[in-house]
C-alpha cells in the first residue's frame, strides 16, 4: 500500500512539474491559430478593390474587431462595436493589424504581436513565416521563411517571467 501511494505521489509531482511545459505549448498553439485567423479575416473583411484603406494600426485593428474578425479566444479591450477596441495576446501583449505599402498602395498588411516569450518567439517566427512574405523579429527583417537558427538568434530572453519579443508578420495579399 505504501509503495502504491509513493508511486502515485511521484506521478503527481511529475505531472505538476511538467504542466508548465504543456500549458506553454498550448499557449503557443493558441497564438499561432489566432495570428492565422487574423490574417484570413483581414483579407476577407478589410480588403476593398485590392487595397487596405486604413490610416493606421488603431483604425485597422478596431475595424477588424468591429466587423467580427477578432479570434474568439483573444482578449478584446473596449467595446467590440466601437471601432476603437484593441486586442491582447495570451501574454497580455498588444496585437495590431496595420496596412503595409508596396508600389505606392496599401496592398498588404502587418500583424504585430508584443510581449512574446522566448520559447514562443522562436516557434511562432519559424512556423508563421511560412504563411507570410516577411517576418520581423525585434526589428530584424527576413523575407521568406525564418529558419529555427535565425529565430533563436533574434528572439531575446524573457525578463523574469515576462516575454520581451515583438513579432511582425507582413503579407502583401
Amino acid at each position: 500500500m505504501v509503495i502504491v501511494l509513493a508511486v502515485i505521489a511521484i506521478a503527481a509531482i511529475t505531472i505538476f512539474l511538467n504542466a508548465g511545459g504543456l500549458f506553454g505549448k498550448n499557449d503557443i498553439n493558441a497564438e499561432m491559430s489566432n495570428t492565422q485567423e487574423i490574417a484570413v479575416n483581414t483579407r476577407r473583411l478589410l480588403k476593398d478593390n485590392g487595397l487596405y484603406t486604413f490610416n493606421n494600426a488603431t483604425d485597422m485593428t478596431g475595424t477588424l474587431i468591429k466587423f467580427g474578425g477578432a479570434p474568439g479566444s483573444m482578449s478584446v479591450i473596449g467595446a467590440r462595436d466601437s471601432g476603437t477596441a484593441t486586442l491582447q495576446n495570451i501574454w497580455s501583449g498588444a496585437v495590431t493589424v496595420e496596412p503595409a505599402t508596396a508600389a505606392g498602395g496599401k496592398t498588404g498588411f502587418t500583424v504585430t504581436t508584443n510581449l512574446v516569450p522566448m520559447t514562443a518567439c522562436t516557434t511562432l517566427a519559424s512556423k508563421l513565416s511560412q504563411s507570410f512574405g516577411e517576418t520581423a523579429i525585434n526589428g530584424s527583417k527576413t523575407v521568406g521563411i525564418v529558419n529555427s537558427a535565425t529565430a533563436g538568434a533574434q528572439c531575446t530572453k524573457d525578463n523574469g517571467s515576462a516575454g520581451t519579443n515583438t513579432l511582425r508578420f507582413t503579407s502583401m495579399t
